[in-house]
């Protein structure tokens, strides 16, 4: 979605998060031995079994609604900050396995810093065995936030 009419010399402000969330996924999958997922985490999904037996681990990364950022009243509502969080779900066939996963990712992206926006950082995080389907899973999670729309 394309902000209003603008001032001659000053850039049209595009809303979309898109190029943001490419550019944090694109990041996580630079982690050897991980793959990479987009979405919320779901037991629903069959892990991909190595020869071993146990399955690869995988992480998926869930992107959060945008909102109003504090920094508002600088110009046009569309020149507005927004506030996004993003979290990254590590799944592996074992705790340890799944925190080694997590900590790579927690240093991949804290302080990573996508185009038109400010470093992300950590907001917060969980741990969970989901035993309901399948093979047992160990989900190591990190929640990062960060501010877009800082062109303006």
């Amino acid at each position: 979605m394309a902000g209003s009419a603008c001032s001659e010399g000053v850039p049209e402000v595009m809303i979309s998060q898109v190029a943001v969330q490419d550019a944090i996924l694109a990041e996580v999958q630079t982690i050897q031995g991980l793959d990479v997922y987009e979405g919320p985490y779901t037991n629903a999904e069959q892990p991909v079994e190595q020869s071993n037996g146990l399955f690869i681990p995988y992480c998926t990364v869930q992107f959060g609604t945008s909102y109003e950022g504090s920094e508002r009243g600088i110009g046009p509502v569309e020149y507005n900050s927004l506030l996004t969080n993003t979290t990254v779900y590590v799944v592996a066939p074992n705790d340890r396995l799944s925190r080694e996963f997590q900590d790579q990712v927690r240093v991949k992206l804290t302080g990573f810093i996508p185009a038109d926006s400010t470093p992300l950082t950590i907001q917060g995080g969980f741990n969970f065995a989901d035993t309901d389907l399948g093979p047992t899973r160990y989900v190591h999670g990190t929640t990062f936030r960060h501010q877009t729309n800082m062109q303006f």
